[in-house]
């Protein structure tokens, strides 16, 4: 048999046993079990907790996933002149199940230096 033809075949059939795989139990799984958090509603200010500086969130956040989303964090950005980070903290919310929304009350502490912007992202377990 020519070489050409044998690579030819090769080529094929692996990309079949991929194809085979990938869509039949191996790879990727269309609407499978996941977690989708949307926060929504954020609303941050300065003030003083304590004596200390300290910033205050409130957020609304809906998991429309399938599945509880375990230990639940919310990272606060700070970010000053030219959009440079000048600090990041964490609170534990804890777990949020699936089709549930919650609302959210954090207080973490400031950054020394002037805030311009802060962002907020949620990180979670499954």
């Amino acid at each position: 048999m020519n070489k050409k033809v044998v690579i030819a075949i090769v080529i094929v059939v692996a990309v079949a046993a991929f194809f085979a795989w990938f869509f039949f139990g191996g790879g990727f799984v269309p609407n499978g079990p996941h977690v989708n958090l949307n926060i929504t509603n954020g609303n941050g200010y300065s003030n003083t907790l304590n004596g200390s500086p300290n910033y205050h969130y409130q957020c609304t956040i809906t998991n429309s996933g399938t599945i509880t989303a375990r230990n639940v964090r919310l990272v606060v950005h700070f970010f000053g002149m030219n959009h440079m980070g000048v600090g990041t903290e964490t609170a534990s919310i804890g777990d949020i199940p699936a089709g549930t929304t919650k609302n959210i009350s954090i207080d973490v502490p400031c950054p020394t230096q002037p805030i311009y912007s802060t962002d907020i992202t949620p990180l979670y377990d499954v």
